[in-house]
């Protein structure tokens, strides 16, 4: 009984330091930049970091992914490698600011979205 509580107890202290070196790992590679899209084109933002952690997309109309999962209705956005987000089909409203937010990495990576008529 006891040394299944002591492997338990292991168990646990290398899941936590896992953890932190994940933390102590988290650095951006390349952060979201501004980046201009004609009405009915596509933008790219970049959201490149290491490490493991909590990654949010947010837009100017609110939450868009928390990790790989979809707070939008709009499937014009997506996640493509690095946590990058993809629109389709760029649209007027689309134009704003667009932030990456890495949990416990800062400052925010932050672009701008520029959308002109064609």
């Amino acid at each position: 009984m006891h040394q299944l509580s002591f492997i338990n107890v292991n168990e646990k202290m290398r899941k936590e330091l896992v953890f932190l070196a994940d933390v102590l790992a988290l650095a951006w590679i390349e952060k979201p930049s501004n980046t201009n899209s004609v009405i009915g084109g596509n933008a790219e933002f970049i959201c490149n970091f290491s490490g493991a952690s909590l990654a949010t997309w947010n837009g100017p109309s609110g939450a868009l992914f928390v990790n790989n999962a979809s707070m939008s209705t709009d499937t014009r956005f997506s996640i493509t490698e690095h946590f990058n987000l993809f629109i389709r089909n760029v649209k007027e409203q689309d134009q704003g600011e667009y932030s990456c937010t890495v949990q416990n990495l800062l400052p925010v990576g932050k672009g701008y979205l520029n959308v002109y008529s064609k």
